[in-house]
């Protein structure tokens, strides 16, 4: 259900006993970010992060209570090997809420950024092996230096 609908027909939502109402996808228009007032990790994870997070907030005017979810990455980024952040989409939802909400997201995108620093550093260590490998092959495929071949060389 997008947000407007949801504040269209409140009363009706709430004779049926709906008072929460979950809104899935942008394409459902914006979420209310002014509302927020929570945020906590959502369910989508990858790397040992969760790559999506849950807002919440509620409509004071109709009691309405509203959840939708931000996804740090594209769908696009499943199956790479390393992160894809929507650091533009970060900005813009920081700019859009409030204080407290705001503070909230910026203790998860500091947690994100411990786990994507931790996957770097596994990144570099195998690089660094990498590296290693490559000089040892290299010195390997020179041949033996005149000096080092002792009298197994002549």
């Amino acid at each position: 259900m997008k947000y407007q609908d949801a504040i269209a027909n409140a009363k009706h939502l709430k004779a049926l006993g709906q008072t929460e109402v979950s809104l899935y996808s942008r394409d459902d228009g914006e979420p209310p970010w002014h509302l927020a007032t929570s945020c906590e990790p959502g369910g989508s994870h990858r790397f040992d992060m969760a790559t999506s997070v849950w807002f919440r907030g509620e409509d004071p005017e109709t009691g309405i209570k509203f959840r939708w979810t931000f996804d740090l990455e594209p769908y696009s980024a499943n199956g790479k090997s390393t992160y894809e952040i929507d650091a533009r989409g970060a900005r813009e939802v920081l700019s859009q809420l409030p204080k407290e909400a705001a503070r909230k997201f910026r203790e998860y995108l500091a947690d994100c950024s411990t786990k994507v620093m931790a996957q770097a550093m596994q990144y570099q260590g195998a690089t660094d092996k990498l590296s290693r490998d490559a000089n040892t092959l290299m010195t390997l495929a020179a041949g033996p230096s005149s000096s080092a071949r002792g009298e197994h060389g002549r």
